[in-house]
């Protein structure tokens, strides 16, 4: 289950835990953000990791360069984010087979 951010996964990460689905073993969860907390939930959670810092340096460039410039166009900048692999995700299998 991929879900919006970090804190939304810790809730489904509740709720499986609540309907007594085991995580990763019956269903793996990746949340977005990679907040501090992510590393030290229970299973620390599989994430996916924003480059903030690059994403506001260039935020900040990019605002300057376009007031220095007095232009209405803007750039378009993409930046890659990243898998961060912890314990709440496990290795896809097809039902009825072991990894």
């Amino acid at each position: 289950m991929f879900v919006c951010n970090d804190l939304m996964a810790f809730g489904a990460m509740a709720a499986a835990h609540e309907a007594g689905l085991l995580v990763p073993g019956h269903v793996s969860i990746i949340g977005y953000d990679d907040i501090e907390l992510a590393a030290f939930s229970t299973p620390a959670l599989t994430t996916v990791v924003q480059p903030k810092l690059e994403i506001g340096t260039w935020a900040a460039d990019l605002l300057i360069e376009r007031v220095q410039s007095n232009r209405s166009e803007g750039r378009r900048v993409i930046l890659e984010p990243q898998l961060k692999i912890r314990l709440s995700a496990a290795p896809f299998t097809p039902r009825g087979r072991k990894p």
